[in-house]
């Protein structure tokens, strides 16, 4: 096991099954069904989100029951940090997200929340807003 810790920042939200959890939108944590929260998990698993949609699974030690996958069979539940323009960092390190333009910000944003929709028909808080998160691994 490592001591090192994965600094994720993006725009976007957490997604976690309301399953098991409930809606924060103070910390930006949005709860969805569990089989949408699943096919989303195994989506990314297996390279396969659509296109404009990054995720990281985020929160390993929080993990209330077993997720299942093909891939994993035994791995836990996370949340899942999911949205776009992604950047890591260690944490001695640090990370910033890209500079981005409004304009172009704008775009992603939507390009995001579209993908969503089409593909697993949810739709997410706007606006997206920046998200930084630590991760040990």
């Amino acid at each position: 096991m490592s001591n090192q810790r994965h600094a994720y920042h993006w725009f976007g939200c957490i997604l976690v099954s309301k399953d098991a959890y409930e809606n924060d939108p103070k910390h930006n944590v949005v709860a969805i069904d569990d089989a949408t929260f699943r096919r989303i998990w195994e989506d990314m698993d297996r390279d396969m989100l659509p296109t404009g949609v990054h995720c990281e699974q985020i929160g390993f030690e929080q993990a209330p029951y077993e997720n299942g996958s093909v891939e994993h069979p035994n791995e836990e539940c996370m949340f899942l940090a999911i949205g776009h323009t992604f950047t890591e960092g260690w944490q001695w390190y640090g990370t910033t997200v890209p500079h981005i333009e409004a304009t172009d910000l704008e775009l992603r944003n939507a390009k995001f929340a579209d993908a969503m929709r089409r593909a697993y028909d949810i739709s997410l808080p706007e606006p997206l807003p920046m998200i930084g998160v630590a991760s040990e691994h």
